[in-house]
């Protein structure tokens, strides 16, 4: 006789909710009396006696499953135009990423191109989850990895990390597929969550902005099917960022207001004042921009200090000189945003001289190139603004952004100097780069 797995009444519960029926139809699938179900869930019993109930579970919890993977590899499956220049405009990825044998988390390192087309190098961790059942263990090995490559977005190339995304995004898929307990498939799909969100993010720094709102919508649906209030916070916070980057700043309000709804006490909700001070910033309400801002450091500072400040989906307070310089520069506060480009700058600059943050050092020498020019100093302004796009970590639609506001800065204060028409040759080979980029 084939033996069933006795169910306990918080597993039987965990099935009944991703079911998304009521204890009563609950009970009548099972052939069991409502007040059972109750007390089963409850802890009353232990367990339910009839064992053909026990196979009953058994029955509903694959079909459960069966359709938890349907509608992740459904979102996986969206088409995202863009994926494909991976294969042509990456030359290569090489990630090493490995599980300590005394069962330490996983590390993510060495995430460098080389000369060979490309691509994914099998690790032992991939191995190890391979050939196992899923458990806690490799949960945990893959959230720390999830963090890690999330850690690694503000330095590393968005051509490398980009094939590293999407290759876990694929190995998870692949783990839906064991069989898995309802923690661990939500897990699964949490992880997935925000490997959606980083990969949307890394398209989006690239031009690829089809296949980053791909990504946003896909991290969308896994927060609410997951019921991740964070994860959907955040892909309102992508929305917001998009507007705010395409010239949509009558958008924003609503996209704030949809992440701030469901994000909870975490500091998503910090960036999307950021978002909002920023937009006010563009109408030049200088007051909604003050409101803004000491609402949004108000709420920063009650928050504990984050375990890891590094990971692009966590918000630090040295992070708020950089929202702020933003929102002072376009206010045109010279004093205000000169004061924060150079704390972004002094907090970015590592102990041996790394720049430690380069996209928010970049766009705070921009800043100080605007402050520069409307103080008549052309030269300063065209010579930091330069030194801006020397580094290789950049998100091009944010940095094009800052780029041009200097460009009009200068047009208008100086059309015929040199300078000026230097930084205006420059500016327009790097959006033509930019342009044949999203063509290719």
């Amino acid at each position: 006789m084939t033996s069933v797995r006795k169910w306990t009444g918080r597993e039987a519960r965990a099935l009944r909710e991703a079911m998304r029926v009521s204890q009563r139809d609950f009970a009548d699938q099972l052939g069991v009396s409502g007040k059972a179900i109750s007390n089963w869930e409850s802890g009353g019993v232990k367990f339910i006696p009839r064992h053909d109930s026990q196979a009953i579970l058994d029955t509903k919890f694959r079909q459960v499953s069966d359709e938890v993977r349907a509608r992740f590899h459904l979102i996986l499956g969206v088409p995202a135009e863009d994926n494909a220049k991976v294969s042509t405009e990456i030359q290569a990825v090489n990630a090493d990423i490995r599980d300590d044998v005394d069962g330490k988390l996983v590390k993510a390192r060495d995430l460098e191109s080389s000369s060979e087309t490309a691509a994914w190098e099998v690790s032992e961790l991939m191995e190890s989850l391979e050939h196992s059942e899923v458990g806690a263990k490799q949960i945990e090995i893959l959230a720390e990895t999830v963090n890690r490559l999330c850690s690694a977005y503000g330095k590393e190339s968005a051509y490398s990390l980009h094939p590293v995304i999407r290759s876990w995004i694929t190995r998870i898929g692949q783990l839906m597929e064991r069989r898995n307990t309802l923690a661990q498939h939500r897990e699964l799909l949490v992880c997935a969550g925000w490997l959606f969100l980083l990969g949307g993010c890394v398209e989006y720094d690239m031009g690829w902005k089809g296949a980053a709102e791909t990504s946003r919508v896909a991290a969308l649906q896994i927060g609410r099917e997951t019921g991740h209030g964070e994860i959907q916070a955040w892909s309102w916070e992508m929305a917001a960022w998009f507007a705010l980057t395409q010239g949509r700043t009558g958008d924003i309000a609503a996209y704030v207001d949809a992440g701030q709804r469901i994000g909870g006490k975490n500091s998503v909700i910090v960036q999307l004042e950021a978002h909002l001070a920023r937009a006010a910033a563009r109408m030049g309400d200088s007051l909604l921009v003050e409101r803004v801002l000491d609402s949004g450091y108000t709420k920063l500072s009650r928050m504990p200090k984050p375990h890891n400040p590094k990971n692009h989906f966590v918000i630090d307070p040295d992070k708020w000189a950089f929202y702020a310089m933003d929102s002072y520069r376009l206010l045109g506060d010279d004093i205000h945003a000169t004061a924060n480009a150079q704390e972004v700058l002094r907090l970015g600059q590592g102990a041996n001289g790394e720049e430690l943050m380069p996209m928010r050092m970049a766009e705070a020498r921009l800043t100080l190139s605007v402050s520069a020019a409307r103080s008549g100093e052309l030269e300063e302004a065209v010579t930091v603004a330069e030194s801006a796009f020397v580094a290789d970590r950049k998100s091009l639609p944010s940095l094009l952004m800052v780029a041009s506001e200097l460009e009009n800065e200068l047009v208008t204060r100086y059309p015929s100097e040199a300078p000026t028409i230097d930084y205006r040759d420059k500016l327009t080979e790097l959006k033509r780069n930019y342009a044949l980029q999203l063509k290719a």
